[in-house]
């Protein structure tokens, strides 16, 4: 059965204060509207994921309300084991996915999504594998055809990116 992953950074959040916990951080108004903006290209794409694993951090949460302003997912899972993930670690919380999931989008953090991106997206158009290689910016949306690997099987998947876009490319701006 094939299967998508879609890999979501949080949008743009506030720098915080020494006082503040990290984890509590929230979105800039810039960030609430290019989650907004990502949101409206998923649903224009018809993009509803059978399930949503997210960070619990205030400013993934956030994100994923925006997104969820637009179309509600049925299975949205909030855990504490994305936040500040590697990678690897995002790996095991796609790993243990029943099979009857065809399609997950993730809401994490930098570096663990582009890093999980590169481990994962083997082939697909070269200027969209330059452009992934180079950068990961705030609420960009990477989507990976699987193929049929088996959930249990993702960390040896030679995945294809078929999609990557920022709100940025979105709105017709350059990228910082």
């Amino acid at each position: 059965m094939r299967k998508m992953l879609y890999i979501l950074r949080h949008a743009k959040a506030e720098i915080g204060t020494p006082q503040q916990d990290d984890h509590s951080r929230k979105l800039v108004d810039r960030g609430v509207e290019a989650a907004r903006i990502v949101g409206a290209y998923m649903f224009r794409q018809h993009i509803k994921p059978d399930k949503v694993i997210c960070s619990d951090a205030a400013r993934t949460r956030e994100t994923w309300e925006q997104i969820e302003s637009i179309y509600p997912a049925p299975n949205v899972e909030i855990t504490r084991k994305l936040y500040m993930a590697s990678a690897n670690q995002m790996l095991q919380s796609l790993v243990t996915l029943p099979e009857a999931v065809k399609s997950v989008l993730m809401i994490a953090h930098n570096p663990g999504v582009h890093q999980l991106c590169l481990k994962l997206a083997k082939e697909g158009d070269e200027n969209t594998l330059d452009l992934m290689f180079l950068k990961f910016p705030t609420c960009t949306l990477a989507a990976i055809d699987l193929g049929d690997t088996p959930w249990n099987k993702v960390e040896n998947a030679s995945g294809k990116l078929i999609d990557f876009v920022t709100p940025k490319m979105l709105a017709g701006l350059e990228d910082d």
